[in-house]
């Protein structure tokens, strides 16, 4: 393994908000964005930056994500989403704003669709192919959108208050009081319809969602007194759960039996 830094031309009491790996059209990049409304991507092998750009508003940036053309997209703390667009080596942007009055916190892409989900649990789906229009909207309980991941036409959303959704095109069609804190992270494994979540509250929980939306849970473990801030579904048939915590430095697997 290879170690690199990246600078990042930090202005005072401005911090790192949000930093991804994406898939582009230029390959793998590493998107970093910051409080004061700065973004830059750099190739995989941290030789350069591939752009920078800054939004005019200096919102802060809290989510990034690409549907893998030339588009990236960003949620702002103004309630919202940012196109970002690198044509002919320049950076274009275009906000638009509907559906979303806090802070968008979560953005995700899945095929030509746009997921966005804000501070009081509103999401909206967008068309991020062609016209930008919304598709459908729901609204939230109060609560922040914390992590969302989509598969196809469903989409799993994470809130602050440990629930999660799962929508199947417009409707919501479950919630799982999965958590008694913040959901950290989830992820599907669509070959089997396994959904995992993780929390704050040191759970690692492995669902089986059925085509129906019933849901059932396969596998429930503390992992001491974690705080649980990452997990997926890894390996070639995503048996495998690999999961981080705040307070370890490493990755931990969990193979399912």
């Amino acid at each position: 393994s290879t170690q690199s830094t990246w600078e990042v031309p930090f202005e005072a009491n401005e911090a790192v908000t949000c930093c991804r790996w994406l898939q582009t059209s230029q390959g793998e990049v590493l998107a970093v964005a910051t409080s004061e409304g700065l973004l830059q991507c750099y190739d995989r092998k941290g030789k350069g930056v591939i752009f920078s750009h800054r939004l005019e508003s200096r919102q802060c940036i809290h989510s990034v994500c690409s549907n893998f053309d030339n588009r990236l997209f960003l949620g702002a703390s103004d309630g919202h989403v940012v196109s970002v667009e690198l044509r002919d080596g320049a950076v274009q942007s275009t906000s638009f704003r509907k559906g979303h009055d806090t802070a968008v916190l979560e953005v995700m892409c899945e095929g030509e669709r746009l997921y966005s989900g804000d501070s009081v649990g509103n999401v909206v789906c967008w068309d991020c192919k062609t016209t930008g229009a919304v598709q459908w909207e729901a609204k939230g309980e109060g609560f922040p959108v914390t992590t969302m991941r989509g598969c196809g036409f469903r989409l799993f959303v994470g809130y602050g208050n440990g629930k999660v959704s799962i929508f199947a095109n417009t409707d919501r069609v479950a919630t799982i009081a999965a958590h008694t804190r913040a959901v950290s992270a989830i992820d599907y494994n669509d070959i089997e319809g396994l959904l995992v979540s993780v929390s704050a509250d040191a759970f690692i929980h492995i669902w089986k969602i059925e085509q129906d939306g019933r849901v059932s849970v396969l596998h429930s473990d503390r992992q001491g007194d974690r705080i649980l801030t990452g997990v997926a579904f890894v390996g070639p048939e995503r048996q495998t759960v690999a999961y981080t915590s705040y307070d370890q430095s490493g990755i931990t697997f969990l193979r399912r039996s």
